[in-house]
């Protein structure tokens, strides 16, 4: 996938993705002539993890605040 079709995807601008990669924060892969790419398993991977981890969050602040 590239910056452009990771943007349209996440509904942020490529600005935003772009400095996601410049972070780390986003799984992406460089090509020889520097080229971004974002392989679509990666990306699927690192969706669900970021979705998943507030879920997690939540669980756990509840567990706590049950006590």
């Amino acid at each position: 996938m590239t910056i452009k079709e990771v943007a349209q995807k996440l509904k942020l601008s490529e600005r935003t993705i772009r400095s996601y990669v410049e972070r780390k924060v986003i799984p992406y892969i460089k090509l020889q002539g520097g080229s971004i790419r974002f392989p679509k398993d990666k990306m699927d991977e690192w969706l669900e993890d970021s979705y998943n981890a507030p879920l997690e969050q939540a669980d756990k602040a509840l567990a706590e605040n049950s006590d």
